[in-house]
């Protein structure tokens, strides 16, 4: 178990569970990608900041396709739609 954490970040992939948390934390709990960093060292995971801004960038080109889906069948609210 120590050895996998020894591993740099960019060595492994994050699952869809990780960064579902993280966007969760993100907009549900608002809490800034800082102090998730922080939380994570915490708990002895090294990953920074820009790492998480990366994956919740990711995440958003990812589920571009399903707000426009929605948006054409007018599910989203006009408010949402602001470029």
């Amino acid at each position: 178990m120590t050895a996998a954490l020894n591993l740099p970040c960019f060595a492994w992939v994050p699952t869809e569970a990780v960064v579902a948390y993280v966007l969760v934390a993100k907009y549900a709990w608002h809490l800034p990608l800082y102090w998730q960093a922080q939380m994570l060292l915490a708990q002895c995971l090294d990953i920074k900041r820009a790492i998480l801004a990366f994956w919740v960038g990711y995440a958003a080109a990812e589920l571009k396709p399903l707000y426009l889906r929605l948006a054409r069948a007018q599910v989203v609210p006009e408010a949402a739609w602001s470029p």
